[in-house]
């Protein structure tokens, strides 16, 4: 039997200590993992507890002693009493019964995982974190495999249909008064869309569309931004309008004729498309850009159906361009490929050096006079472009950004080489980088592939062909001066350093008397004061002219002879027979300096060329006379043209322009109806009132001068372009010209019905049927129905912009015609007439 002894029974020490305690029942809290197994009598830990007899010492039981979270433990609560201790009554009330291991039988509370619950906690975070980062890495892998699976869609854009409503090629002149071809454009641009995803749709959008008619926009539409939804095929039709672009000298493909015109185009964007495959998280976007050539003709009424079709695959980006050539009418004509066989312009410029080197190898250069005159024409061609390859830095995708960087002065020449601009600026630009490395410029002269490298041409800011710009320090400024090589190095001089260059010596002079066709000269005593600071202010203004300086008087002779200022002066030298004009104003202003040089800085005939035809066309002289003549006939007329431009001097402005360029020639000769002519023209053209002039009679002295003195004073009549008058005997319609609109339009006693065409128009062919139908029905009425060409024909009184237009001109009231609509039915139109007519008859009534 187990005998142990309360707490109170061990302290007792005395008889006066005072009563002890009743005894409280014992408590034996037993962890079910130690001594709980039957049979194992001989653990390392005592299965009875043993008391020490001391109440200081610790309990001999290790059940008792500081046990580890991790252990189980075992432990009294309460007073655990042996069988011997006493309670009142006798020992037999006493007896306690032991268990099946020898232990006293006594209450016993079971306590498990007291000291697990915080470990659980952190296994509870753990768990939680391990799931989270799974769902991330399952959902990264869902959303990898989704993507993977989403690549084999490739939605697919198709070039359907190519539609040109109207086609207008007119003459006019753009917003500074500059007289050029005007070309007006309406048509529609059908894509059919296919999406095969099965798992997503996708946004598809476009930058704007482009009709491009040597390298100029003359129409554009946009596509708007759609959802195309899984697996379906979709068509779209764009609107393309272009309204009154001016073409310039960019004619040279265009061919107008009374059957119409055919216009060699480019359809030009950039279609994008975007599928949201997993919301926003996985995407597939997608771009390409989009050029295919066509040809139209404005004859044909149908739509042009592209035979090879045109296929942009989004994901792989594929383009399938076919070249259509069988859409033309009459004449064949064949479209090259514009990346091969414009590019040989320059090609074979940059291979001119080394068959020059092979043929002097060969002795190929030393034949007869005539082959020696022809190699050493182009061994000057391949001079000057194997130094351009020495001295132009070829910029590309790579180093563009670090040349721009890493330089000071940068010049950029960004072309393409389809570009035949390009392929024309080309020799003077590499010139003028020879001029200026003989010249110790600090610039750096290079030229980027824009077709070839886009990134770095956006970068560069480059949109059209060719584009030449200035770089100081890594900031650009568009160049604004002319294409000649003698004008680039003027301009990037002025730019980079002084303006204004000092003579020194006569051999100074000397050299640039034969080195300039055109330049100023500035005389000043001394370099300082007011007057030469607005010298010096008017060189730095200028773009185009070399400014030079002398203190001097025998220097300044050799330039401008027979100076008769002894303090200042300034004059302008050019290479022509009126070579020496002065400055006569008493006051020197850099704007009045500037105004006298534009004025007096052409010859007194200036050639129009394509090099200076920005500058004349930027000429503030608003009259201008124009003589159309091949080179061999313009000599006839050459000198007294030049008597007469000196009279008139700094008035009007004289050009010759060869009439076999048809480039130059042909805008011009459409806007006077005479561009089948090949005989000597002499027009004129006031920008002011944009009126139009034309010298009918013989070109000698004095009708040229009476012409110029007119057109000054404006006593000329302006000329109207118009066929000959026509046969209208027994015709139901009658076809109205330009100088039969007064008499049988305006003048006429009856009601006129008179439709504004033009022979390229798609839809007036609808709307003359429906005119011949009505002049049917009303015939013996007192209405006439009338046609009018506009594209041959012109009247003051009759400005129409769109084709075809229907006007009713009611008898008293020939001033105010009625615009028809043309878009209405035949019964419509019957109605508005009858409506229109009867109206006219209440009038008279009433008058009566």
């Amino acid at each position: 039997m187990l005998s142990a002894k309360s707490d109170s029974d061990i302290t007792s020490l005395a008889p006066s200590s005072p009563s002890r305690s009743p005894k409280r029942p014992v408590y034996y809290v037993q962890s079910p993992s130690r001594d709980s197994h039957d049979g194992d009598k001989s653990s390392s830990m005592q299965a009875t507890p043993i008391y020490n007899n001391t109440p200081t010492d610790s309990p001999s039981h290790s059940s008792f002693g500081r046990h580890s979270r991790n252990s189980s433990a075992s432990r009294f609560s309460g007073i655990f009493r042996s069988s011997s201790g006493r309670k009142g009554g006798s020992r037999k009330h006493q007896q306690h019964k032991n268990n099946d291991k020898g232990w006293p039988e006594c209450n016993v509370i079971l306590e498990e995982g007291a000291y697990d619950d915080i470990d659980k906690n952190y296994s509870r975070r753990v768990q939680a974190l391990i799931a989270l980062f799974s769902f991330f890495v399952l959902f990264t892998v869902f959303c990898l495999i989704i993507w993977g699976a989403s690549k084999p869609f490739k939605a697919e854009i198709t070039v359907k249909s190519l539609a040109v409503n109207n086609l207008y090629i007119g003459s006019g002149s753009d917003f500074s008064g500059v007289p050029t071809k005007m070309l007006t454009v309406n048509g529609s641009l059908r894509l059919s869309v296919y999406n095969p995803a099965t798992i997503f749709g996708i946004h598809v959008s476009s930058t704007p569309i482009n009709l491009i008619y040597n390298e100029i926009t003359i129409a554009t539409g946009q596509l708007k931004k759609y959802y195309q939804p899984r697996k379906s095929r979709r068509s779209v039709e764009v609107n393309l309008r272009g309204s009154k672009v001016p073409l310039y000298g960019a004619g040279s493909t265009l061919i107008v004729s009374q059957n119409g015109a055919v216009v060699p185009l480019i359809i030009k964007f950039e279609i994008r498309s975007r599928g949201n495959v997993v919301g926003k998280l996985v995407r597939t976007k997608h771009k390409r850009l989009i050029s295919c050539p066509v040809v139209i003709d404005s004859t044909k009424t149908k739509p042009i159906k592209f035979k090879k079709r045109f296929i942009y695959l989004s994901l792989t980006l594929l383009l399938l361009l076919a070249l259509f050539t069988s859409i033309l009418a009459s004449d064949p004509i064949t479209t090259e490929n514009g990346d091969e066989e414009d590019s040989e312009g320059i090609e074979e410029l940059l291979a001119l050096d080394d068959e020059v080197e092979q043929e002097e190898q060969q002795g190929g250069i030393s034949g007869s006079s005539s082959s020696s005159s022809s190699s050493s024409v182009r061994s000057s061609e391949a001079e000057v472009v194997s130094k351009a390859q020495r001295i132009v830095l070829e910029l590309n995708g790579d180093n563009t950004k670090r040349v721009i960087d890493n330089n000071e002065f940068v010049m950029v020449l960004g072309y393409a080489p389809w570009c035949p601009r390009s392929a024309e600026l080309m020799p003077q630009f590499a010139e003028a980088a020879n001029l200026l490395k003989e010249l110790e410029s600090p610039l750096l002269m290079t030229k980027l592939d824009a077709d070839r490298y886009p990134k770095a041409a956006s970068l560069l800011e480059i949109k059209g062909f060719p584009t030449l710009l200035l770089f100081i320090n890594g900031t650009s400024q568009s160049y604004t001066g002319g294409f000649s090589a003698e004008d680039i190095v003027i301009w990037t001089k002025k730019k980079i350093g002084v303006p204004v260059i000092r003579i020194n010596s006569v051999t100074e002079a000397e050299e640039v008397v034969k080195k300039y066709h055109t330049f100023v000269i500035g005389f000043f005593e001394n370099f300082e004061g007011h007057d030469y600071e607005e010298f010096f202010k008017a060189a730095a203004a200028d773009n185009e002219l070399q400014f030079f300086e002398v203190s001097n008087i025998e220097v300044a002779n050799v330039l401008f002879p027979q100076i008769k200022a002894t303090d200042k002066f300034v004059g302008i030298i050019k290479s022509e027979p009126e070579r020496y004009t002065a400055y006569e104003e008493t006051t020197f202003e850099a704007e009045k300096l500037l105004q006298f040089l534009s004025y007096n800085k052409f010859p007194l005939v200036t050639k129009l060329t394509e090099i200076n035809s920005a500058s004349v066309y930027s000429s503030p002289i608003k009259l201008q006379v124009i003589a159309f003549a091949e080179d061999d006939e313009f000599d006839k007329i050459r000198q007294p043209l030049q008597d007469v431009a000196r009279k008139f001097k700094s008035k009007i402005l004289f050009i010759y322009i060869d009439i076999t360029d048809e480039n130059l020639a042909k805008p011009f000769l459409t806007m006077y109806g005479l561009e089948e002519s090949k005989n000597t023209i002499l027009i004129a053209f006031d920008s002011t009132f944009s009126s139009k002039f034309l010298l009918d009679s013989d070109l000698s002295p004095s009708n040229i001068d009476d012409f110029c003195s007119g057109l000054l004073h404006g006593t000329l009549a302006p000329y109207f372009k118009s066929q000959p008058i026509p046969d209208n005997e027994n015709a139901t319609i009658l076809s109205v010209v330009g100088k039969t609109f007064d008499d049988l339009v305006l003048n006429g006693p009856k009601n006129v019905l008179l439709e504004v065409f033009t022979p390229w128009c798609s839809n007036c062919e609808t709307t003359t049927k429906q005119v011949e139908k009505l002049a049917k029905h009303f015939k013996g009425s007192d209405l006439i129905f009338a046609r009018f060409d506009a594209s041959a024909n012109e009247h003051p009184k009759l400005q129409v912009d769109d084709y075809p237009t229907l006007l009713f001109y009611r008898a008293g009231d020939k001033s105010n015609p009625i615009k028809l609509s043309t878009k209405s039915s035949l019964k419509d139109l019957a109605g508005s007439i009858n409506k229109n007519l009867k109206a006219r008859d209440k009038v008279t009534k009433d008058e009566l």
